[in-house]
């Protein structure tokens, strides 16, 4: 089942197209949220020669052990080309897009058999409005996905040819999947029950395969776990409790999901044309390949198909079931979005594509029958199509997050990039402070504990420090109005109250106090 020069051309032109649009739509740079921030910073700190590290509220470097080292490592790699880690992440992720859409069609001919269905595959991905989401923020999500694509492309060539060299590279893939996100455990997880399952038909070959796909996966986080147990005494920077995600978090995933389809409604007319008209484009190309959709002869390898839908299933079940535990054992805070759903989104979609293929070719008229997914996959496109648009155009008007428009013109960044020379800076957005000037700030203190959501028993007494070393330093508190997300802090009125300060400037968008 070779594929033809012309179809890896099309294939990658599709991917190359797409990795233009967003280039073209991020005119602003890609988005900023309080992870893209740690990324930067991280990346910055790698670029200068200091280590992973990022400044702390006493003003210090110290280690980052909270997230894995490798997509902040690439953007400091990517800085050494001239341009900012900022500019760098965008490049970086045009390319990530680009391989994420590439190799979704590849598993997904490997997934069918059917070149038209590999487009179609690929087109979903390109058009599916969590990829666009994580695409254009700076975030680690396209790294862990092609990291997470590549294993599976190997694992399949493992399962096929029993080649050791496909399991090692497998097992690498895995490894650095872990360095991109702490979330790739789940991808050992699914590759070690894949193993065991698909892989030789002797038990021992089984175990020994297992066992080396165990230790070249684990070894380099090990290796990284070490580390950060040895510059900060502990692994991860998670503490185990027991807040047990339950139907809440469900429910949060089905509306995610169900927001992803149901935005054409929504949509302007205008983006509304551009679905239907991608829709009758794919349909009249979709035409042209039905006899060869429709034919006895069409390539269908049932055993390898079989296997492809099994291990889809497997990981994107394996992955779905760990985030669960997370949020229930390590991060109550962890919000059940369209981001922390995407990772799901390639396996989810080529399980689907393979359990269609085998369900048309066991049908009395598979021909016909093997038709119908081609065109609702079009549907889906059709319904999908317009979120990802609606979220493209606000980046190319605006920006999104701390890089958008509203922030680099922000009246309160502006008084403290000129006006203000603090040495001592605390603020309910000390990212935003960092990402953008450069300069350290430091959180105000929490009302609430982020990862358990309790009260802080020592928040009174950090508000009281806080306002000593005000007082000592001359510092300022940096308070912004649009910063409404972080429900564990104290409000302005509650600072105001509780503290003795004096109103410096007030701004359009926040205000400034001193320490009386």
């Amino acid at each position: 089942m070779e594929k033809s020069t012309y179809e890896v051309a099309a294939l990658s032109g599709l991917a190359a197209s797409v990795s233009v649009v967003l280039a073209a739509a991020t005119p602003w740079g890609l988005g900023l949220s309080p992870d893209s921030v740690v990324y930067i910073g991280a990346a910055r700190s790698l670029a200068q020669g200091l280590g992973f590290s990022l400044p702390t509220d006493s003003a210090a470097m110290a280690p980052v052990v909270h997230y894995p080292p490798l997509y902040p490592a690439l953007l400091a790699m990517a800085s050494f080309s001239g341009l900012n880690v900022i500019a760098a992440a965008k490049w970086l992720n045009v390319f990530l897009l680009c391989a994420n859409v590439f190799l979704a069609g590849i598993i997904g001919y490997r997934a069918s058999g059917l070149f038209p269905l590999a487009i179609l595959t690929a087109g979903l991905v390109a058009t599916a409005f969590p990829m666009a989401l994580v695409h254009s923020m700076v975030w680690s999500e396209p790294l862990f996905m092609v990291c997470q694509s590549a294993a599976l492309l190997f694992l399949l060539s493992y399962f096929r040819e029993r080649a050791c060299r496909s399991l090692i590279a497998a097992a690498v893939a895995t490894a650095l999947s872990i360095l991109g996100r702490y979330v790739g455990v789940s991808l050992v997880i699914s590759g070690a029950a894949a193993i065991l399952w698909l892989g030789a038909e002797r038990w021992k070959k089984k175990f020994l395969d297992v066992g080396i796909f165990l230790a070249v996966s684990s070894l380099p986080i090990g290796l990284w776990a070490a580390r950060n147990r040895w510059v900060a005494g502990t692994s991860t920077n998670r503490k185990i409790g027991f807040h047990p995600a339950g139907l809440g978090e469900l429910s949060a995933a089905v509306d995610a999901i169900g927001a992803w389809l149901s935005a054409f409604w929504n949509s302007p007319t205008n983006i509304q044309l551009v679905s239907v008209c991608v829709v009758v484009v794919g349909g009249l190309a979709l035409g042209v390949s039905r006899r060869r959709l429709e034919t006895n002869d069409a390539p269908a390898n049932v055993p390898g198909i079989k296997m492809v839908s099994f291990l889809m299933a497997l990981v994107a079940v394996t992955y779905l079931a760990l985030l669960f535990l997370t949020i229930s054992l390590f991060d109550a805070q962890t919000p059940v979005d369209s981001r922390l759903l995407a990772p799901g989104y390639v396996p989810s979609l080529l399980f689907v594509v393979s359990a269609w293929t085998l369900s048309a070719q066991r049908g009395p008229e598979h021909g016909r029958f093997r038709f119908v997914a081609p065109a609702i996959g079009l549907l889906v496109i059709g319904l999908q199509l317009p979120a990802t648009l609606t979220w493209l155009q606000q980046h190319y008007r605006q920006g999104i997050g701390y890089s958008s428009r509203e922030w680099q013109e922000s009246e309160t960044i502006k008084q403290l990039a000129t006006r203000m020379p603090a040495a001592v800076i605390y603020s309910n957005a000390p990212d935003v402070i960092y990402a953008l000037l450069g300069r350290p700030a430091r959180m105000i203190p929490r009302r609430t504990m982020t990862a358990s959501n309790l009260p802080n028993p020592n928040f009174h007494a950090e508000l009281e420090q806080m306002n000593r070393t005000l007082q000592a330093a001359n510092g300022v508190i940096v308070f912004f109005d649009r910063v409404n997300w972080r429900k564990y802090l104290p409000s302005a009125t509650e600072l105001e109250s509780s503290l003795r300060l004096r109103l410096v400037t007030k701004t359009n968008d926040g205000a400034v106090y001193q320490a009386r």
